[in-house]
Parts: structure tokens; sequence; C-alpha cells
């Protein structure tokens, strides 16, 4: 029982959410997840790739950045398990207005301006190692 009390808890935290509050967590999920991606890129043994995976990871986890996939999970399981009978604003027009479309936009704004510009800034090295690997 205190698990669904949790699940509701949350759906109701990110159905009540700022706008501008889930597109700053979704711009910093975004940047963690590729900087996880990243990182294990660099990493050359398989336990130093996972850690590489895992910390970012664990980083936007711990810092509360919201990821949509994750959302897409918590909040209609927090509404299926009566979340609309603790807080009238746990429902699926608040879960897509203060939630799925920030949550959205904030990726794609993290992926513009937190990521690519140090993809544009590093892509020539990351070339080169690729052609490097490829002669030997």
């Amino acid at each position: 029982m205190a698990n669904l009390c949790k699940v509701v808890k949350v759906c109701r935290a990110k159905c009540t959410a700022h706008f501008t509050t889930s597109i700053i967590r979704g711009a910093g999920c975004n940047w963690m997840v590729c900087l996880a991606i990243w990182l294990q890129m660099i990493a050359t043994e398989p336990i130093s790739k996972f850690i590489m995976i895992w910390l970012p990871i664990e980083l936007f986890i711990s810092s509360g950045f919201d990821h949509l996939v994750v959302n897409e999970f918590l909040i209609p399981a927090g509404i299926m398990v009566g979340g609309k009978y603790y807080d009238d604003r746990c429902n699926w027009g608040n879960a897509f207005w203060y939630n799925f479309l920030p949550v959205t936009l904030g990726s794609i704004v993290g992926a513009w301006f937190l990521v690519f510009p140090f993809w544009l800034i590093n892509k020539d090295g990351w070339r080169a190692g690729l052609k490097q690997q490829k002669a030997v």
C-alpha cells in the first residue's frame, strides 16, 4: 500500500509542476542522457562503459530531472491507482499540459542548446578517432 501512495504522490507532483520548471527538468535530463552516451563511447573496458553510463543517469535521477518515458509510466500509474481521488489535479489534461508537453520541449531545447554545440566542437576529434580505428 505504501508504494501506491508513493506513485500517487509522484503523479501529483508531476501533474502540478510549473510549465517552465518541467522544461528545465526535461533539458537537464536530455543533457545527462547524452552525456552518458558520450562517456560510454570514450570508455574502453566493459566495466568502465557501465560506470560511464550509470553515473550521469544516477545524477539525473537524484537531481529530479524529468525523463518523458519514465513520466509516461509514472503518471498513468498514479492516475490508475486513484490519484484523481487524492487530488483533482491528477488527470490526463494536466499530465499532458504540465508534464508531457513541457518535458518534450525541454528535451528539444536540451538537445539544441546543451548537446549539439558540444558535438559541433568535438566532432572532428571523434571522426579522426574513427578513421584511426579503421586504419588499424
